[in-house]
């Protein structure tokens, strides 16, 4: 998913939610970081736990490209890294 969509619904679908950096890839202009995702859900206890890959691209010192995904491998081939 390529935007800040996701994270601008995070707050109307979830009473809490908390993503923590778990390992960080160099690709350059690019960092790839492996995050789990932890939530509960608005108005219920379920729990959300998933693993994710966050893409941040940088041009001039600022963020230019934020691309979200589920898959490490595909995240990493997009900037021209190997698991």
């Amino acid at each position: 998913m390529r935007s800040c969509a996701a994270f601008r619904s995070t707050p109307r679908s979830f009473d809490a939610a908390e993503h923590e950096a778990r390992e960080l890839f160099d690709a350059g202009d690019s960092v790839v970081a492996v995050v789990s995702f932890r939530a509960r859900g608005r108005g219920s206890d379920r729990e959300l736990t998933q693993e994710e890959a966050h893409t941040w691209t940088f041009r001039d010192g600022r963020v230019a490209c934020f691309e979200w995904r589920h898959d490490l491998q595909a995240a990493l081939e997009a900037v021209g890294l190997r698991a």
